[in-house]
């Protein structure tokens, strides 16, 4: 466990986190970082679970998760986030169980985004601006248990949407 929440953190060094191929848990939570190196996460192939909440990121580095594929738990709670990139949940996140993206700035949710988390079983969606769900953008989703939407500007909902 590597715990470096609540430090008044502005942001991240590249190469900080080189070589820590071991370290199972990663909190960075309740800091002021704004955004994160491309390739942070790249040696951390033993990464479980990530915390991030509490930060000011407005967007991720697309391949921020590609590197560490025993992700069980992604917490993103409380950013600024706009968008969740079509590229940030690869193949290799397939135990993934839980993402958290609550209140951020998210205005929809795009086609596929979760694709390839069969395994997730809680999806936190609830307190961010969407507007817009597109039909297949819980495509994929077939082990999901529970989903928050609650929170949201969503003035319909589509049956299809819905579908895993």
């Amino acid at each position: 466990l590597l715990a470096l929440n609540s430090r008044f953190l502005h942001g991240i060094t590249p190469g900080v986190l080189d070589g820590f191929t071991t370290l199972e848990q990663l909190n960075l939570a309740n800091n002021l970082i704004t955004s994160l190196p491309a390739g942070l996460l790249d040696d951390l192939v033993a990464l479980e679970k990530l915390n991030l909440n509490g930060n000011l990121l407005a967007r991720l580095p697309a391949r921020l998760l590609w590197q560490s594929p025993r992700l069980e738990s992604v917490e993103l709670s409380n950013n600024q986030l706009q968008q969740l990139a079509g590229n940030l949940f690869p193949a290799q996140l397939s135990s993934l169980r839980l993402l958290r993206v609550d209140g951020n700035a998210l205005t929809q949710l795009d086609n596929r985004t979760f694709t390839h988390l069969s395994a997730l079983t809680l999806l936190d969606c609830h307190d961010n601006a969407i507007a817009t769900l597109e039909p297949d953008a819980f495509f994929g989703l077939s082990a999901l248990e529970q989903l928050e939407l609650h929170g949201n500007a969503l003035d319909e909902l589509a049956a299809a949407t819905l579908q895993p």
